[in-house]
Formats: structure tokens, C-alpha cells, sequence
């Protein structure tokens, strides 16, 4: 067994120059774009499920009390039905081998040079669709940032819409909204079309002048415990 080169990229980050940070979302992109090449093939028989669409469709039935057990208030579990009914998902698309959790602290970089050495704990893989690896990129590469999403979306070759990958993240196995609330921009407003433009837009999509505010403030729409989306 040989091991990784490089540093965790969680704890480098704050260290990467904007320009730097820049090249690591290409990279990002660019990295997941090969995986997603992989022949699926020979992991058929270890990876599951066997049927996305029986998956999605069991994920979807347990969503509201998932995030229920999680203390996520009211005025966001009463919306989650309609809005996944609303988001078509295309459970017939094309599987891909899917990592799950591609985030900061499962990346490693060289920070002499600012690019990426490795990608590690593969231990929750899948083969599905691809949008469902983005769910994990958005919240904790990305986390929140319009142009870094942008960017990792520009190099991998295909941009996904921020309903579709607020639909997946309410529908993914380790989702937690009020975790997410915690670290990730709090919306203008309490509804989940807020939410996924505020977590998942691209720099073409939303900026802070097109919410009407400031860049760097925010609401916390959490209601159950005082606002902690300050000071991020």
C-alpha cells in the first residue's frame, strides 16, 4: 500500500491566493470529469444500487422525516414535497462511478505548485448519476461561491441548474440542512428556490447586487437557535 502525496486541502486552503483557488476549482472539474469517464463495468457487482430510480424514489419517500430528525424548522420541511415534485430527476441517465463526498478534506494538494495530488476515501462510491457528486462539490468545495462552482462546473463540461442540485442534495444519503445553514450563505428569503440559487448558482446566475444586498451579509433563516452564518 502506498500512500498520497500531498496536504489536505481543507487545511491549505486559506492559503491559496485567489488566482490559486482559481486553479484548484479547474482542477476540480477536470478531476471529476475523469472519474466520471471510468469504465463502470468491472465494480457493477461491489458498487450499488442496481436501480437509481427505485433509489431516488426511496430517498424521496423519507426526505421530510430525514430532515425532521435533523431539527430542520417547519417552514422549510413544508416545502421539500412540492419542490421535489416540481424537479424532474432523470432516473434513467447515463450511471457514472460516483465518489459521494468530494470535498475539501477528502482532496490532497501540493501547495508549492497549487495543484491537485489526490482524491481519497472512496469508502461511500456508488454508481449513479453524475449530478449527485456535485451535491457534496457544492457544499464543501465550492460552499457557496458562485464563481468557484462556475468554474469546476466550466472544466468538468456540463452545468447544472441549482434546483436540480438543491433536489439531490435534499435526496442525498448524508444530507443535513441545518449543518449546511451553518457554513454555507444564508438565502434572501425562506424558501427552497432561495436556498438553491444562494448554495448552488454560478457566477452567471446570481451575484449579490441580484439579490439586492450587500456582498457579504446575510439572514439566517434558521429559526430555531440564534443566527451562527455570521463571520464566515
Amino acid at each position: 500500500m502506498s500512500r498520497l502525496p500531498g496536504e489536505g486541502l481543507a487545511g491549505a486552503w486559506p492559503r491559496a491566493s485567489g488566482a490559486d483557488q482559481d486553479r484548484l476549482a479547474d482542477a476540480t472539474g477536470e478531476l471529476l470529469a475523469g472519474l466520471h469517464a471510468l469504465d463502470t463495468e468491472p465494480l457493477s457487482d461491489l458498487l450499488g444500487p442496481k436501480a437509481w430510480g427505485s433509489f431516488l424514489a426511496g430517498q424521496r419517500a423519507a426526505t421530510v422525516e430525514r430532515q425532521r430528525e435533523r431539527d430542520l424548522p417547519e417552514v422549510w420541511l413544508e416545502q421539500i414535497p412540492e419542490f421535489l415534485e416540481s424537479e424532474p430527476l432523470a432516473e434513467d441517465s447515463e450511471r457514472v462511478l460516483l465518489h459521494t463526498e468530494v470535498m475539501r478534506e477528502h482532496l490532497l494538494v501540493d501547495p508549492s505548485r497549487w495543484t491537485l495530488t489526490g482524491l481519497f476515501d472512496f469508502e461511500p462510491a456508488m454508481i449513479g448519476d453524475r449530478v449527485y457528486d456535485f451535491v457534496a462539490v457544492g457544499v464543501f468545495v465550492s460552499r457557496g461561491d458562485p464563481r468557484l462552482l462556475g468554474r469546476i462546473m466550466a472544466a468538468y463540461g456540463h452545468v447544472f441548474s441549482p434546483r436540480e442540485l438543491l433536489a439531490h442534495t435534499l435526496l442525498h444519503v448524508y444530507s443535513n440542512l441545518p449543518w449546511y445553514f451553518r457554513v454555507l450563505p444564508a438565502p434572501p428569503e425562506p424558501t427552497l428556490d432561495s436556498l438553491a440559487e444562494a448554495w448552488f448558482g454560478t457566477v452567471q446566475r446570481v451575484t449579490a447586487s441580484a439579490h439586492g444586498r450587500r456582498p457579504g451579509s446575510r439572514r439566517c433563516w434558521l429559526r430555531r437557535s440564534p443566527c451562527r452564518c455570521r463571520g464566515r
